[in-house]
């Protein structure tokens, strides 16, 4: 996609390539197939502006080898991708990235870490998000009927948690029966394994906690709801 003004002071978004690319995309790779199109159109390095990509390392590494090319410097041609970043704000909201930001006390860093790990992979949120990217149909479900299904979240979209959230509040009664059928299930997996020696069979980590209790569902809705709340009023 080149972006670029006309003669006549036009911004002009156009397509002019849609090349397909073999092989592992790399950042070589990538750049390859967009000097070669660079080429094709006659664009010099005099005339290439600036390349606007999601902050992924094979983009970065894809630009370099562009500038490399044409003669540029990497830093002066490569801008981020806005929308990326606040996706990035989002989920370390969501989730936490830095113990350190609670400004704790030195020796309760330790143990506020393995807090937020914990919290972060079995707490309130990670298990509604752990069932909800089930992705099994209902068994009994019939392929025409029109069933309010859960969300999954997509994790380039950090405002899909709220939907996501959102729908699992109005669908709690069913993520609950869904994780109790699971839960009960893989106990008597277990029970039966123990009790004739077999190895333990694999579960997810969801399937080994006691499910969603009042408290997390408190937590999910205040997560999930809160904004949509506030906008709405």
């Amino acid at each position: 996609m080149a972006h670029f003004v006309s003669s006549a002071g036009v911004l002009i978004d156009l397509p002019i390539a849609l090349p397909q690319l073999m092989g592992a995309h790399s950042g070589d790779n990538m750049a390859q197939v967009v000097l070669t199109a660079l080429k094709d159109f006659g664009i010099s390095a005099s005339q290439v502006g600036y390349f606007t990509l999601d902050n992924a390392t094979n983009n970065h590494s894809a630009v370099a080898a562009i500038a490399s090319d044409m003669g540029f410097t990497t830093a002066h041609r490569r801008l981020r991708c806005a929308p990326h970043t606040l996706n990035l704000v989002g989920q370390m909201l969501l989730w936490g990235v830095n113990p350190d930001a609670y400004d704790n006390e030195e020796g309760n860093l330790r143990d506020e870490e393995d807090y937020l790990q914990d919290w972060r992979r079995d707490g309130p949120l990670a298990r509604a998000f752990l069932r909800l990217s089930a992705d099994r149909e209902p068994r009994t479900a019939h392929k025409r009927s029109k069933i309010l299904q859960p969300v999954k979240p997509n994790v380039t979209r950090w405002n899909s948690y709220y939907s996501a959230l959102e729908r699992a509040v109005h669908l709690q009664a069913a993520v609950n029966a869904y994780a109790g059928h699971h839960i009960r299930q893989r106990r008597d997996e277990y029970t039966y394994a123990l009790s004739v020696g077999k190895p333990l069979p694999k579960a997810l980590p969801w399937m080994k906690s006691s499910g969603l209790s009042a408290a997390d569902w408190g937590v999910v809705t205040v997560s999930g709801v809160a904004k949509t709340a506030s906008v709405s009023h």
